[in-house]
This record gives structure tokens, sequence and C-alpha cells, in this order.
């Protein structure tokens, strides 16, 4: 090698870890920044920002108080609802700035796992790998290009910051980094509750790479040192789970109180036990085959034995293997329970909203399975004559093929005709994605096409009141009336008390001369809604008419 070539090497050597980090941030970037030419969507970013009053008005001391007393959304998480806020004081509305602010956030998590991974096991080309994944996977499209899952990224960076100030505890033995990675984790449990785990990966941290304490015997064979090394680490734990119980208190009755939780008779014990490990594997399975991703995945009707089985014996076996190996490669059961542990709070024993599984639960997750895949690579090819090459190989392979498939999965995220329909061509029977399609196309003046959808939501779902409201008032487009009653009606036999399908029934009464019902109507309307112009309007209009 000539003396320049030496140099060179040198000097990127000397640099390795910015260089990473550079490489790291560039390609996330490089995937991540359509985003920024994004709209808000019709998909719960209406309830997080573009029609939320609260967070319009940015931050102030009363929006403030407001984020910590809320449970809107069924969840109570103030510091989400002030990152919101802050977005509008900086940016307005300018839709392309608050997903930006979910990518730098995603890219700086993405960082911190290297460095933290780098600090703890000295082992760079695994930690850049396992950093680099994350950043660019498929599954975490959902976290981040979606404004509304700024509570991912946010709550993530805490996790990780967290995760490093205990790193740098353990290695110094100073009280104050440990008082920062209790603080780190309140931070994030006012993001988002899911990181209520990280106690439980502490300790899996504490086994590999910390080397805390090691099972090299049983503990009746333990020494008392050892014993009492074991109970000091989870004394450690206790600030931890104290946190995570208030969370998960709290969590529980805003959820509750937001109707949010799924009863037994609609879930029952069993239907969530088997669906929590069939979701397992899937989780696997969409993270080493990442296609067919959508935003929601129903819960479904039925689940086949053999699925319930074949999922239940990879878990065993996987748990069975890792636990044999634990001497030789702690990092396998780390990893493993660490994907595990993490997805217990969404896994479905608890079942909030309709969803079986979802992308977003996966992005604290899936860094265990990456970690796996990153420390046992090595491993195969440690006796390989041409194993660096082949490490290059393999990560120049993961990356592109991440990149593309990423860059792919974001599109489907740039607008809500585009999100819609990659739902409803992965859920055809979810009423909810046919109808919020039948919207899209409505808004389009695509009439035929938005009926099209409505009468399809309401075949899967016969009580689908705002489908035939919306087929009501086409077909009052159409100057078909009489087909717009019959569906009004329908409605208000489902909800009796909705002001705007009693003034939309009003308006179709009216058109068909029956002025006297439609007075009823909007008298009605007004009666629930008195602040509402639009029946106050019609109402004087039918009244003169009748003068």
């Amino acid at each position: 090698m000539s003396g320049q070539k030496i140099r060179h090497q040198a000097v990127f050597n000397s640099h390795r870890e910015l260089w990473i980090c550079l490489l790291i941030a560039a390609t996330i970037v490089i995937v991540y920044h359509q985003v920024g030419d994004y709209p808000f969507l019709r998909f719960d970013d209406n309830m997080y920002v573009s029609e939320n009053q609260k967070v319009q008005e940015g931050l102030n001391f009363r929006n403030i108080l407001w984020a910590f007393g809320t449970t809107h959304a069924s969840n109570w998480h103030p510091l989400t609802w002030l990152s919101h806020m802050a977005d509008i004081s900086l940016f307005g509305m300018n839709a392309g700035a608050h997903h930006m602010v979910n990518v730098i956030l995603h890219v700086i998590n993405s960082l911190i796992l290297f460095f933290v991974l780098r600090y703890m096991t000295d082992a760079v080309w695994q930690s850049g790998l396992v950093a680099a994944v994350f950043g660019l996977h498929p599954l975490h499209v959902e976290s981040v290009a979606w404004i509304a899952e700024r509570k991912d990224v946010l709550c993530a960076f805490f996790w990780m910051i967290s995760i490093f100030c205990y790193a740098r505890y353990v290695r110094h033995l100073r009280l104050r980094w440990y008082g920062w990675a209790i603080i780190s984790f309140a931070l994030g449990l006012l993001a988002k509750p899911m990181i209520v785990t990280l106690p439980f990966v502490l300790l899996l941290l504490d086994y590999w790479p910390l080397n805390r304490f090691r099972f090299d015997r049983p503990l009746s064979l333990q020494t008392l040192d050892e014993k009492n090394t074991v109970n000091r680490l989870l004394l450690e734990k206790v600030p931890f789970l104290l946190l995570a119980f208030a969370s998960c208190l709290i969590t529980y009755f805003a959820q509750k109180s937001g109707g949010a939780i799924g009863s037994f008779e609609e879930f029952s014990l069993s239907t969530r036990i088997a669906n929590g490990i069939v979701s397992y594997a899937g989780y696997i399975e969409k993270t080493f085959w990442p296609a067919h991703l959508a935003p929601f995945y129903p819960y479904p009707e039925s689940i086949p034995v053999w699925q319930i089985i074949s999922a239940g014996l990879l878990v065993i076996c996987v748990s069975a293997v890792v636990m044999l190996t634990l001497q030789k490669t702690p990092y396998l059961a780390v990893g493993w329970f660490w994907f595990i542990g993490t997805l217990v709070p969404v896994i479905g024993l608890v079942q909030v909203g309709e969803q079986a599984m979802a992308d977003r639960y996966a992005y604290i997750p899936l860094i265990g399975i990456i970690i796996i895949c990153a420390w046992t690579i090595p491993k195969v090819l440690d006796r390989w004559t041409h194993r660096r090459s082949g490490l290059t190989l393999i990560s120049v392979v993961v990356i592109s093929a991440l990149m593309a498939l990423t860059w792919t999965q974001i599109q489907h995220w740039s607008s809500n005709l585009a999100l819609f329909q990659q739902w409803v061509k992965y859920a055809p029977r979810s009423p909810k994605a046919l109808y919020n399609l039948g919207v899209e196309f409505e808004k389009k003046n695509q009439n035929r096409e938005a009926a099209e959808y409505y009468f399809a939501a309401i075949r899967v779902n016969p009580n689908h009141v705002a489908a035939h409201n919306n087929l009501g008032n086409l077909w009052v487009k159409l100057e078909k009336p009489k087909m717009a009653i019959r569906h009004y009606s329908h409605a208000l036999k489902l909800n009796p008390n909705d002001p705007e399908i009693h003034n939309n029934l009003g308006v179709a009464l009216a058109k068909i001369n029956k002025p006297e019902q439609a007075t009823d109507h909007f008298k009605e309307a007004l009666k629930l809604k008195p602040d509402y112009p639009a029946a106050r309007m019609n109402l004087k209009n039918v009244l003169a008419e009748r003068e």
C-alpha cells in the first residue's frame, strides 16, 4: 500500500464515527425529504393539528395548562401537544415544516442509537448497521411521515437519551447521570406512554453489553455478593417502575374515558391472546419482508388455528434457542426479549382501537431484531478470509434495498387519496377505509366513484351513519331528493341526535315540497346545536316561503 493510501486510510479510521453519522443522516434525509411537500392528512392530523383550535393558537400559558390537563384524542401526552404548538408558533400551518420536524427527530434518534450502542459495545460496524437499518426501515415510515405520530419519534428521542445517561451512570457511577436517565424517561412518558418498558430493557442491557451481572449458575448456588448485585440492579429500577406504573394508570383512564379501550364483549380475552401471538409473527415477517404495509390492519373476524399454533411455536422455539445460547451469544437473548418485551403494551391484551397491529408500534421494538442480525452476521463471517469486504457488501446491499423500499412506502402518505387507496388495497373490507376513500373522490367531484365507495362501506357495515349521510348529500347534488331522504332517514334512526343530518334531511324534504316536515327537522337541528347558521338560514327560508 502506498504512503498516500495509508494516510487516507488513517484519516478515515480517525474520523470513521463521523463518516458513519454523516452517511446515516444523509441517507435518511435523501429518502424522507419528499415529505416536505406533503399536506396535513385527514387521518388524525386534523385531530392533532389542522382542525385543533388549541394547537393552532400556538404556545402560550393557557394552552400549556390545557396540554397537561386534556385527554383529547383518548391520550394523555402533554409533551406531544406542546411540540405541535411549538411547530405552529414557528411555522404556522406549513405542513411540510411539521413533517420535516418529524424527519429531524428521526435522524437524531438514529444517530443517538449509534452512539449509545457504540459507547456500550465498542462495536463500530454493528452499531452503525443497527442505526442505519433503524433509520431506513419501511416499517418506520408511518411513525415519521405521519404528522400525528410525532409522539412516536418524540418519545423515542427521550428513550435513547435515557439509555445513554444510564450507560454513562454505569460507566462512571455518578448519580447525576442516573438522575438524568430518570428525568429523560419521565419526559418520554409525557410524549407517549409506550416506553413504559424501559426499566425492563435496562435490565437486559445490564446483562449485555454492560456486563453488570451474569446468570452463570442457578440462583440457589450464587454467592452473597452475586445475589446482592442482582438486588441492587433491581432496586435501581424502582424509580423507573414507579413512573411507568403512574403513566399506565393515567393512560388507562384517559383511553377509557375516550372510549378507545375495547370491551371483552367486543374482543374476548382468548381472541386478544391469539391475535397477540399471531401479531408477534407478523411483526417479524414485516421486519424481514416489509411488503403489504398498510396504515391500518383490521382486527380479523377469526384467526385460523394453524396460524396461532405456528406463531406460538415460533415465539417459544426462538425463546428457547436464545436462552440455551445465553452464555455464548448474550446479544441474541437481549435483542429477542427487547423485541418481545417492548411490544407488550401494544400487543392487544388491552385492546385500544380497532387495529390488530400497526407499523408504528414497531418503532422501538424493531431495534431488538436489528441487534440480533447486526451481531450475528460478523459472527457467521468470523473465519472468512474476506470478512471485511463481506461486511461492507452486506451493508451496501441492505442500505440500498431499504432506501428503495422506504422511498416507495413514503409516497403512500403523500395525500389523503394515496393513503386511503393503499388502505383499501390491503384492507378491502374496512368500512372506515372505504368511507374515507369515498370522501376523497367526492371532494374531487368524482361523484360516481364516491357513491361506489359509500355503498361498499354500507355493504360491510349497514349501520355506517356517515356513509348514509354522505350518500344523501350526493343524491341531493344529483337532484334526486327522494333517494337522499331514504339515506338521511336511515342515518337518523342510527343517530337521532346529529344536528347535521337533521338539517340535511330538512333540505331534502323542502325540495319535495314538504315544508312542515322540513321545518321540524331544522328546529330539531337548532335545538341540538343552537349556533348552527346553516340550519337557522334554512329554517328562515322555509318559513318565508310558507308565508
